[in-house]
């Protein structure tokens, strides 16, 4: 009764076949369009793919395989070179191996990535405090404890420890109270 009330039969059902035309511009654009969404995906992926090596280098580090990690951080690095947290994770890690210069290079290329971040003037000033360098340790620390002065008390601590050992006690003091 439906069929017979549209006035449908199974012919009227069938569609012809068309072909749908479409601005010429547009096919010459496919191409371009589909590239970009390939390369959209590749670095997508490499960002996520950097993640994953960035995740597996901190638990290496947790570990104590020190090998293990600094591979993973510079993969990750590699390919995220923009990612601040990479480079930081990476300065630790050539910290904990004992090799100084790469660690400060690396701690510095962080700094440069986020230079709003305390944590990146605390990374910088424990480095230069290993090295001996106290005078750039000292300003770092300063500004670490200035630029996250609620947020991070324990950047007061590091930073009496740190006068402490340099053999300034008063100013230990001073930042404890």
């Amino acid at each position: 009764e439906a069929f017979m009330l549209f006035n449908l039969s199974p012919q009227s059902l069938t569609l012809p076949e068309r072909i749908i035309q479409g601005p010429v511009g547009l096919r010459a654009s496919r191409p371009v369009i589909l590239s970009l969404c390939l390369v959209m995906a590749v670095i997508a992926g490499t960002r996520y793919y950097a993640e994953l090596l960035r995740n597996e280098g901190k638990l290496a580090l947790d570990v104590g395989e020190r090998g293990r990690a600094l591979a993973a951080f510079r993969w990750s690095a590699r390919l995220n070179p923009l990612s601040y947290s990479s480079r930081q994770l990476l300065a630790s890690a050539y910290a904990a191996e004992g090799d100084m210069n790469s660690s400060q290079r690396e701690a510095e290329v962080a700094f440069r990535l986020d230079p709003l971040d305390g944590d990146a003037y605390r990374d910088l000033a424990q480095i230069h405090w290993i090295t001996g360098q106290h005078g750039k340790a000292e300003s770092e620390f300063l500004s670490a404890v200035r630029l996250q002065h609620y947020t991070r008390p324990i950047f007061y601590y590091e930073l009496s420890e740190f006068f402490i050992a340099i053999g300034k006690p008063s100013e230990s003091e001073s930042w404890l109270t």
